[in-house]
């Protein structure tokens, strides 16, 4: 499945098939300009275009009570930065373990909470989007 977002000076496209897809990076590489534009794209804001194979919602969906609001989405794509503090719970993880949804997650930090089944990305210095099945997360942060 696919989900793209393209905006001025930004592109990002990920292919995703695992529960969860994590996209990982240095600082100010652009994973939260992603979940930015994932916002403004779910809010319909016209200078931001958007292709995604599931509906999906982001971070902006999420209030106070994040149970509440993610039990109200099936089906979905959830997409998610690491500014969520509920993010690396494990009453999140088993929440969308048991869910019928998929998650992008953007993290600079590994995530051990995840089964080890789950794809990855890596936001490169020049901004580009790089899948990479053969390297974990740890070690683009130990480069």
């Amino acid at each position: 499945m696919v989900f793209a977002l393209t905006a001025p000076k930004a592109q990002y496209c990920l292919e995703y098939d695992t529960k969860f897809t994590l996209v990982g990076g240095d600082s100010g590489t652009g994973k939260s300009y992603l979940c930015e534009l994932a916002v403004y794209a779910y809010r319909k804001y016209a200078f931001v275009r958007c292709y995604s194979d599931l509906p999906f919602v982001s971070l902006s969906f999420f209030g106070t009570n994040w149970r509440r609001d993610l039990a109200r989405v099936e089906h979905s794509l959830v997409i998610l930065d690491e500014s969520k503090r509920f993010l690396r719970t494990p009453e999140f993880v088993s929440a969308a373990l048991d869910s019928t949804n998929y998650y992008i997650l953007m993290t600079r930090e590994p995530f051990p909470q995840i089964p080890s089944e789950w794809k990855r990305y890596v936001v490169m210095r020049d901004g580009r989007l790089v899948p990479d099945p053969n390297r974990s997360l740890q070690a683009y942060l130990e480069d």
